[in-house]
């Protein structure tokens, strides 16, 4: 279960009241109350305490004749092809480089008129409304046409069209009602960075394809709360240019990037935070600024405070990123299948103690798994996850059940894994990032394997878990580290405020 189902405490609210109903969001995990945090933590430790020195590397009704109906639970798998949350993964000009037709291949495609899916595969024979029939995204002139099967045609309004502006389109089923929401944000290149606005979320809850302002053709972002807040902030009147609005994204609702940083001549500073705003009947409702919304949606973009770094918190930091680059952990975000794959590679490397080995496969029991998770993700898989882990598995995992029905998750023993765990993190940059109940900590880092002679007659050093970057070089020179990967990591500092020792990981993402 992700840490949002967990809690009993909401920091953010999913719901996006459209037309008198109801739109469950697909928020982000929130932050863990106190309480629920020690809780969880106890059940964490158990059992995992005595491992191995690699752990030193630590009211619209439903749509007629669907196969899958509304029913607002958490499992809800809509019909319809979804295709938002870009920002977790890429940075906003990547984002415009790929998916904004004006500026695809170095705006070869600036004039483009026609099926955009034709140009960009991701809008290319979309469901849209959930009928298992592809929709048309068209552009004509200044202007998009979505052409869809079920729920008809609506028209945009024009956008502008300098050679410096271009929108990206993205879609996702907020209501759980097997038909997306579609939102269209214009940007703009511009001296002090890309700025969104003349920005829409189309939405047909009502029957009718019906258009909200999120932010006008002039700049002004459509939520007198918001402006409020953003007034407060700044000390001075709302107006168009009181902030920047770097990003916009469709995330379980609106989310906006804004930049309260400032440009004296060429210098020019960031000061992001993010805000969530839900579209209600009369305007959208705002829960105001929040780090949290930016660093579960503009990972990338999240930064705080410089830490200095002294050798133990260096040396903790590397041991609790090692404990994923040992494996060659690469997944961003929650992920049942990579999440019970990381559990079983823990224990094979660093406690096998409660493995078990029958017809060629490696197993680890279902509680065993959610320790693990718990210890180093502050969560877990609920029963849904957990048994669908073993679908679609890339590792040919399954679930399996014994003769005493104990769930088990397994995979095929490997043989010959040599390297294996020749893998360490170093901590290269550290900045703190206030949080409600704890704060977070966003850690550039670099991935090294010891050379392959050292590694076959000593395996990881237990010295190179304390190393800091310039040492880390040094040993490069020497030839007796290799470096493999650079990435960046978002933690939760649960160690300051709830407990002894321990972190979870909220984020990470491995560069080439």
């Amino acid at each position: 279960m992700r840490k949002s189902l967990l809690l009993l405490v909401i920091t953010l609210l999913g719901c996006v009241v459209l037309a008198g109903c109801s739109i469950k969001a697909k928020v982000a995990k929130p932050e863990l109350s106190g309480d629920n945090q020690y809780e969880a933590n106890q059940a964490s430790e158990q059992n995992e305490e005595d491992a191995t020195a690699p752990d030193m590397a630590d009211s619209t009704e439903p749509e007629e004749d669907e196969e899958n109906v509304w029913d607002g639970g958490p499992d809800f798998s809509s019909l319809a092809d979804e295709f938002y949350g870009l920002s977790y993964t890429m940075q906003t000009e990547d984002i415009l480089e790929k998916y904004a037709i004006n500026f695809v291949d170095g705006g070869k495609y600036a004039d483009f008129e026609g099926d955009i899916g034709d140009v960009i595969s991701e809008y290319k024979n979309k469901d849209l409304d959930g009928d298992h029939k592809p929709d048309v995204i068209k552009r004509e002139g200044k202007h998009y046409v979505f052409e869809c099967t079920k729920k008809g045609i609506f028209t945009t309004d024009d956008y502008s069209a300098l050679p410096n502006e271009g929108e990206v389109i993205e879609f996702q089923d907020l209501g759980n009602r097997n038909v997306c929401e579609i939102l269209i944000t214009h940007y703009t290149y511009g001296t002090a960075g890309i700025t969104a606005w003349d920005t829409t979320l189309y939405t047909s809850m009502s029957g009718e394809w019906t258009p909200y302002t999120i932010i006008d053709k002039e700049g002004i972002i459509n939520s007198k709360e918001l402006q409020e807040a953003i007034a407060e902030k700044t000390g001075h009147p709302y107006e168009a240019n009181s902030v920047r609005i770097a990003g916009v994204e469709l995330e379980g609702g609106v989310c906006l990037l804004l930049d309260f940083g400032s440009k004296d001549g060429a210098l020019q500073t960031t000061e992001y935070t993010g805000a969530y705003l839900d579209v209600c009947d009369d305007g959208l409702k705002s829960y105001g600024l929040s780090n949290y919304t930016l660093k579960t949606v503009w990972p990338l973009e999240t930064t705080g405070e410089p830490v200095e770094m002294s050798k133990e918190l260096q040396h903790d930091l590397n041991i609790f990123l090692s404990n994923f680059s040992e494996q060659g952990y690469n997944c961003v975000g929650y992920n049942p299948a990579e999440w019970a794959h990381f559990t079983l590679d823990w224990k094979i490397l660093n406690n096998p103690s409660g493995l078990k080995y029958e017809n060629g496969r490696t197993w680890i029991d279902q509680s065993s798994v959610n320790q693990i998770l718990g210890r180093y993700f502050g969560s877990n898989l609920e029963e849904g996850d957990f048994f669908g882990a073993g679908e679609n598995n890339p590792y040919n995992g399954t679930i399996e059940i014994s003769e005493d029905n104990k769930a088990w998750y397994t995979e095929p023993s490997v043989d010959g894994e040599t390297y294996l765990g020749n893998a360490f993190s170093v901590v290269t940059d550290l900045q703190r990032i206030p949080g409600d109940n704890y704060d977070f900590l966003r850690a550039e880092f670099t991935i090294y394997a010891v050379n392959d002679l050292e590694y076959e007659d000593y395996g990881v050093s237990n010295t190179y878990y304390s190393l800091t970057a310039a040492e880390a070089e040094k040993l490069v020179g020497e030839g007796r580290i290799i470096p493999k990967e650079t990435g960046v990591a978002i933690i939760d500092d649960v160690v300051s405020k709830h407990y002894d020792d321990g972190y979870w990981l909220d984020y990470y993402n491995l560069f080439e």
